[in-house]
């Protein structure tokens, strides 16, 4: 397991977190990156960023609600939990298995939260994805990795500022 760790800061800092420093990554133009180990059997981490307006009459309470209708809505999860992070954010964390084009995948998917300056309410949605064959053959390497990609996760920065990224 990589013990050097380099920084993302996607889409000029809309989300910073770290990932291996041998990985390799793509961020796209209309939005979403994706960060791998060029080694190959290890699964592909990917990243996008939903934001919206809460109601003019929304409660306290509203993200909460938000951040639980919208993992409960992702496509074959079967268990979520959701909490808070050590810094007061909300989280969702979930795993299912998929079929996709033929494939059988384990997603793992994490959802982290921030409320921006301007009420807005922002979700960078992470989703660790495998093949279930890939992780069925080194349960050691998934568990390791599925560790260091949570705590990378879980310790990652949502932007609070207006707009796309901080000024």
């Amino acid at each position: 397991m990589d013990a050097k760790m380099k920084s993302i800061r996607y889409r000029g800092g809309l989300v910073e977190f770290s990932i291996p420093a041998s990985w390799s990554e793509r961020n796209y133009p209309k939005g979403g990156g994706e960060y791998w180990d060029p080694a190959g059997g290890s699964g592909t981490l990917r990243l996008n960023v939903l934001t919206f307006m809460p109601p003019s009459d929304a409660s306290d309470t509203w993200a909460e609600g938000a951040l639980r209708q919208i993992a409960m809505s992702q496509r074959g999860k079967t268990k979520w939990e959701v909490g808070v992070t050590a810094s007061g954010e909300q989280f969702a964390e979930g795993v299912a298995t998929v079929s996709e084009g033929g494939d059988v995948l384990r997603m793992y998917s994490w959802l982290r939260t921030a409320t921006t300056v301007d009420k807005t309410f922002r979700i960078a949605s992470f989703t660790y994805c495998i093949l279930d064959s890939e992780a069925s053959a080194n349960p050691g390497l998934l568990h390791a990795r599925l560790n260091l990609v949570r705590r990378e996760v879980m310790a990652a920065r949502v932007s609070t500022a207006h707009g796309e990224a901080p000024k």
